[in-house]
């Protein structure tokens, strides 16, 4: 069960950047630039890697002890910021984690649905915007006009799932929670890296 919670975290933390991309306020894309999130007693670590200018991607390695144990592409432009490839797995179509208006986060109250595969396995589900000026403390500290988004039933390969991001000006996700088989997991920023 640990093995699934934590490749289930891997696909929905890690998530952010490059400087070729659409810059996004709310999801700094810098190469380099690292997160570090608190999960339980264990430490996750996102990394920005290399950007692919003919398709705009760019990777995204997740750290455990220090090993790389996945990665991930990220897509941005101004209607949002979207996950694009697991590992070298494509996400058809690639998936909105947050809905951007003119390259800002859309107002509270937004919402969209997905409906993509990753190889034969659906992703479906509806997301909101359920706040967009929230205050939160994270171990990182306090954070205000944090946009907050819920995909409160969303499906993953079969599996009925609840995804919250929270999305910090400056810093990315800043606290991601999903419940899946009646589980809770929580993930907050302990540390954001930006790169020289």
């Amino acid at each position: 069960m640990r093995r699934l919670i934590l490749g289930l975290v891997i696909l929905f933390t890690s998530a952010t950047l490059a400087s070729a991309q659409t810059p996004v306020e709310y999801f700094p894309l810098k190469k380099g630039s690292k997160w570090t999130y608190k999960l339980n007693d264990f430490e996750v670590v996102v990394e920005v890697g290399d950007y692919d200018k003919d398709k705009n991607e760019t990777k995204l390695k997740t750290l455990s002890q220090g090993k790389e144990v996945a990665n991930e592409t990220i897509t941005t432009d101004a209607t949002g910021i979207y996950r694009s490839r697991i590992n070298t797995t494509a996400i058809d179509p690639k998936v909105k984690i947050l809905e951007l208006k003119d390259g800002k986060p859309a107002a509270k109250g937004t919402k969209w649905t997905i409906k993509s595969k990753v190889q034969q396995q659906d992703i479906s589900g509806d997301f909101e915007i359920k706040d967009d000026k929230m205050a939160l403390k994270v171990p990182a500290g306090d954070l205000t006009d944090v946009v907050y988004v819920e995909g409160a039933k969303l499906t993953i390969a079969g599996t009925e799932t609840a995804v919250k991001y929270w999305f910090a000006k400056g810093k990315g996700i800043v606290k991601l929670s999903y419940t899946i088989n009646g589980q809770d997991v929580v993930l907050e920023l302990k540390s954001y890296e930006e790169a020289k």
